[in-house]
């Protein structure tokens, strides 16, 4: 069986201004960098998007019937104002391209629907292979819960 954490981030939301640092495409940490910022802010097509507690509570929703529809286990969920965390798994062979863009279609496609087309996510989205039982419940029991906004943990499947 498959299990793996996605994190899609809303569109403009990690700039590479952040004292954090930022991650540029191809998964490479960089440093606080403020002139590489200024030239994201021209080339940015739309101002940022944020999820506030609304829209938190409609990607959940999302998140728990699209799983339902392309027969996933959705354990885990989490957000807030600049990120989405969906923990899935699977038991058959699909890959996890298909699966984490599909999740992500059908959140982008329900945000249209109910606040007007625009871009609501950065392009592509992170995942981690879930590597075992230890590493899935302090998913579900640490990672997830310690975020802001909404969570939601399938309490059957998870160590409290």
């Amino acid at each position: 069986m498959a299990v793996y954490l996605f994190t899609f981030h809303a569109y403009g939301s990690w700039m590479p201004d952040r004292d954090e640092g930022y991650v540029r495409s191809g998964g490479k940490f960089r440093d606080t960098d403020h002139l590489a910022y200024q030239n994201y802010l021209q080339l940015a097509k739309e101002n940022d998007s944020w999820f506030g507690c609304d829209i938190q509570l409609l990607l959940l929703e999302v998140c728990r019937k699209s799983s339902d529809l392309m027969r996933l286990n959705l354990y885990g969920f989490s957000c807030d104002v600049s990120h989405v965390h969906v923990l899935v798994g699977w038991e058959d062979e699909r890959e996890w391209e298909v699966l984490r863009n599909r999740i992500k279609y059908s959140m982008t496609s329900r945000l249209n629907n109910k606040y007007g087309k625009r871009k609501w996510f950065s392009k592509g989205a992170s995942r981690k292979r879930v590597k075992d039982q230890e590493h899935f419940d302090y998913l579900c029991g640490a990672y997830l819960p310690k975020h802001d906004g909404v969570v939601w943990i399938r309490k059957n499947d998870c160590e409290e």
